[in-house]
């Protein structure tokens, strides 16, 4: 949750945790080893149930992967 955040601003900082993601290096012994995301996000209306927020941020999510994975996309 990110209260009275835009979205751009949602979308830049999951971009500044995907990039700490990108270049952790959680195996010592394997250094070659690192770990992908991708994340969808989605705006909260007031008309909105939940369900209706989690399908819409699970349509980014499928469509970050779709467009090369390990990217953010938003709702």
């Amino acid at each position: 949750m990110m209260p009275a955040t835009g979205p751009e601003d949602a979308v830049a900082m999951v971009e500044r945790m995907l990039t700490v993601i990108r270049f952790s290096r959680p195996l010592p012994e394997s250094p070659d080893f690192s770990y992908t995301c991708s994340a969808g996000i989605a705006a909260c209306v007031p008309s909105d149930s939940a369900s209706e927020l989690y399908r819409r941020a699970d349509q980014a999510l499928y469509a970050a992967k779709l467009s090369g994975r390990d990217r953010v996309r938003a709702a």
